[in-house]
């Protein structure tokens, strides 16, 4: 019976030997995924700040994209303005050619009214 409580004895520790191996294994696994669980946590609090920035970035550029289409517009109606602008100084232009040429038509007209009259009062004279 003390053989038997021997051999029992020695198979409850040989389990318990085997029992705690086992266990400093498993905590020795859980204690490295804990460790990879933290550094993929890490990662993620990363990715997730490098998405928020560019969103960020991503707005930012979206009002200095409106505010460029804006410029954009203003000098559009700007350029529209100076087309017109430019239209009604050629128009006046072309209207002041006209009055010249009638002006030079008029003095061409005087010099030869003016040449017929120093011709007959030579003659009268």
């Amino acid at each position: 019976m003390v053989a038997e409580v021997r051999s029992n004895s020695a198979l409850v520790a040989h389990a318990g030997k085997s029992l705690a191996t086992g266990n400093r294994d498993l905590a020795d696994r859980t204690e490295q995924q804990a460790a990879n669980l933290e550094q993929t946590a890490a990662s993620v609090h990363e990715l997730s700040s490098t998405v928020q920035q560019n969103a960020k970035t991503a707005g930012d550029s979206d009002q200095q994209a409106a505010q460029v289409r804006d410029v954009a517009e203003s000098g559009a109606q700007s350029m529209g303005r100076a087309v017109e602008s430019v239209e009604g100084i050629q128009k006046s232009a072309q209207q002041m050619n006209e009055i010249i040429g009638v002006i030079d038509s008029l003095a061409f007209q005087t010099n030869i009214l003016a040449l017929n009259a120093a011709v007959e009062a030579a003659r009268a004279g």
